[in-house]
């Protein structure tokens, strides 16, 4: 993948943790699933666990945009300090 490529893909991310709706809905499932989780059963350990494993993959899934979008800022400031040259 190319210096372009990446930063292309860096804006997509950036792109997605700003919209309203993406956000609005990521917190809404996480907020449901936390709920399903206090309202299962008291021997349901099962159905708690897949509700709390379901909430950590929401996270990565955030946390992994949000590495994109670091790496983009990362590689624009450095361009914009003249430490890289020719990625368009």
């Amino acid at each position: 993948m190319t210096d372009r490529d990446k930063m292309i893909e860096a804006g997509d991310a950036a792109q997605l943790l700003e919209n309203p709706i993406f956000v609005r809905v990521m917190r809404e499932y996480e907020s449901s699933l936390f709920e399903r989780a206090l309202e299962a059963p008291t021997r349901d350990d099962e159905a708690r666990y897949r509700c709390l494993t379901a909430v950590t993959v929401l996270r990565k899934i955030r946390s992994a945009l949000e590495s994109k979008k670091f790496d983009a800022d990362k590689s624009a400031d450095e361009i914009a300090k003249g430490g890289k040259s020719g990625w368009l």
